[in-house]
């Protein structure tokens, strides 16, 4: 495998495994957001159920128009929530929370109906002690509910929270062994080649005729065939400046045999008086 295929590949893995990873701490982040969003509205809807019980009791006691319409207006917006949240939410608890607010909604309204009905006092006492508690024991039901409820989304919180943990330490392991693997890679692959190729290189100025014969077909494989063919063009370069040098040496050594040659002419024609000379033929000239 090509030294530029393993980068690309390692590169690509490398964001894959970051883009996965993101999108599973995203995942569970917003998944963590959302239930504590719902843990904060089932808490809001807790308190309004508190305040529909002091509501409750307020009217039972002083049976005034102000706190039937308090009372009245306070369900009619835990109504809504629990309508928008059966639109969205699958859980059924919502569901039963809403049976059980429509029917504490009936009690109240004979609650209202009853202390407005010609009865005898004792007999009106009577029905509204019994209706008080129905709506006292409805309550406790709803709040009961909703505890549960509120209960239920701080486990999925926490489970949710735990499952973050363990997806950064699997993250903090992933990526240490896939930096172990890489280095790994790297030294296989391109470090101890490189160390390898300098070893040889160095051995080639002891000896001219060495070449490194690589059998990778990676770009250390190149350099490595790049490096043979410069050595052989060096060696042919080298062996003709050995030639010319040699020839020059020749040529030295003949002109100066000559010139000794020449010399030795010339004294031994002194001594014998006698002497040469050159004949142009062409101008008959001595």
């Amino acid at each position: 495998m090509r030294l530029k295929t393993l980068i690309i590949l390692g590169t690509t893995l490398s964001l894959l495994i970051v883009a996965l990873l993101g999108v599973g701490l995203a995942w569970i982040s917003q998944r963590q957001n959302l239930l504590m969003q719902e843990h904060y509205a089932v808490d809001d809807f807790a308190n309004g159920v508190y305040q529909l019980e002091l509501l409750t009791t307020d009217y039972l006691l002083n049976h005034e128009k102000r706190a039937r319409d308090q009372w009245l207006a306070h369900h009619a917006t835990l109504k809504e929530f629990l309508d928008t949240k059966n639109q969205i939410s699958q859980d059924q608890t919502y569901q039963q929370l809403k049976v059980n607010l429509q029917r504490l909604r009936r009690l109240f309204l004979l609650a209202v109906g009853a202390h407005g009905e010609s009865l005898a006092s004792d007999q009106l006492a009577s029905r509204e002690r019994s209706l008080a508690g129905q709506l006292q024991s409805n309550i406790e039901r709803i709040a009961a509910t909703t505890t549960r409820l509120s209960g239920t989304y701080i486990r999925q919180f926490a489970k949710a929270r735990r499952q973050l943990e363990r997806l950064i330490w699997a993250s903090f392991f992933v990526a240490v062994l896939f930096l172990g693997a890489l280095w790994l890679v790297l030294a296989v692959r391109i470090i101890q080649p490189i160390r390898q190729l300098g070893q040889r290189i160095q051995r080639f100025g002891n000896d001219p005729g060495f070449r490194l014969r690589s059998p990778r077909q990676d770009e250390i494989g190149d350099l490595s065939r790049s490096f043979d063919q410069l050595a052989d063009r060096l060696q042919v370069s080298t062996v003709s400046v050995e030639e010319l040098e040699a020839e020059v040496e020749i040529r030295k050594e003949s002109e100066a045999a000559l010139r000794r040659s020449e010399k030795n002419l010339v004294a031994s024609q002194r001594l014998a008086h006698i002497g040469s000379w050159e004949l142009d033929l062409e101008s008959d000239e001595l």
